[in-house]
């Protein structure tokens, strides 16, 4: 059997991602159209996404302020296709992309059990049983996790960031710079984030293998137990693995924790120097459609980042 322990990463990340991408790829090949296809309703829901916040601006700048109704009718009715056609191919996206997960999931656990069935006694003999459940049931649903929910989601994300940055640019170059003055603070936050939550997570999969096991054993086994007296040492082997799953856990409930309150911090922080220094600081002229794009894109382009910092 494959071993899917491979997922938590020891000296890399970025090697063992990739060794992890690798050994999915064939799985994903069986299912090219479905992701050819996710691919472009993620695509079509991010452009629409950063479509309508210029919109509104246009609205405002362009036909509010030269008192143009006409052209402020035409002007909602475009809005209003891009933001139904957003929601259109965001529940196709949401649709397709859980599917495609349990496809694969599907697939993994087929392929696994084939492998199972075919393998020696001594591999039995030399894996608890717990630790091979633990790497069909719950390894492979975090798999599928890294396509649907981690590749797929990443690369939307990404997209996402660079249609929002290119908006800005186009709009305001001067304001779009002011704004990512606070993006090397989001970096390091994110840096402290992502090695507290990989050392959480990977605690707490060591944790779950540890806990099947002992369950399975001490079911399996409950005889012997009973026979010679080992149900103090059991109790004390299941406890230790539940104290070291709680402990695992909480790193990854404390860096959740402080980590989004600062993140809001960050963006507020950039909303407000665009408020109280675009006009003293650099002497630029902004109009009223400009400061509400540009707070609506500073939240959309966090956002995606933030998310990103937990993949």
């Amino acid at each position: 059997m494959e071993n899917f322990d491979e997922i938590e990463p020891k000296k890399g990340i970025k090697k063992y991602d990739y060794r992890l991408f690798k050994r999915l790829f064939p799985y994903l090949k069986n299912h090219f159209l479905l992701l050819i296809s996710t691919l472009f309703f993620m695509l079509v829901m991010d452009v629409t996404g950063v479509i309508y916040p210029f919109l509104i601006k246009i609205g405002i700048d362009r036909d509010i302020l030269n008192k143009d109704f006409a052209a402020l009718q035409q002007t909602a009715l475009l809005l209003l296709l891009v933001m139904g056609s957003s929601f259109i191919f965001q529940v196709l996206f949401n649709y397709s992309v859980q599917y495609l997960g349990q496809r694969l999931l599907l697939d993994l656990r087929l392929h696994l059990f084939k492998r199972i069935v075919h393998l020696s006694n001594d591999f039995f003999d030399q894996t608890a049983v717990g630790k091979t459940m633990t790497n069909v049931t719950n390894d492979v649903e975090a798999l599928r996790e890294f396509v649907s929910e981690g590749i797929v989601s990443v690369i939307g994300e990404l997209l996402k960031v660079v249609f929002i940055v290119v908006a800005m640019m186009i709009i305001n170059i001067k304001l779009a710079i002011l704004a990512f003055i606070m993006i090397p603070i989001f970096v390091v936050v994110t840096i402290i984030f992502r090695k507290s939550i990989r050392t959480g997570y990977r605690g707490v999969r060591r944790a779950n293998a540890q806990i099947n096991t002992i369950l399975q054993e001490s079911i399996t086994g409950i005889r012997e137990i009973f026979q010679f007296n080992y149900k103090e040492r059991g109790l004390e082997s299941f406890k230790k693995a539940n104290s070291y799953y709680l402990v695992s856990f909480l790193k990854i409930v404390h860096a959740y924790a402080l980590y989004f309150p600062v993140i809001e911090v960050v963006s507020n922080v950039s909303m407000v120097i665009i408020f109280l220094f675009a006009h003293k600081a650099l002497g630029i002229s902004v109009q009223l459609g400009e400061i509400f794009v540009f707070f609506t894109y500073i939240n959309m382009f966090f956002r995606p980042l933030r998310q990103l910092a937990e993949r």
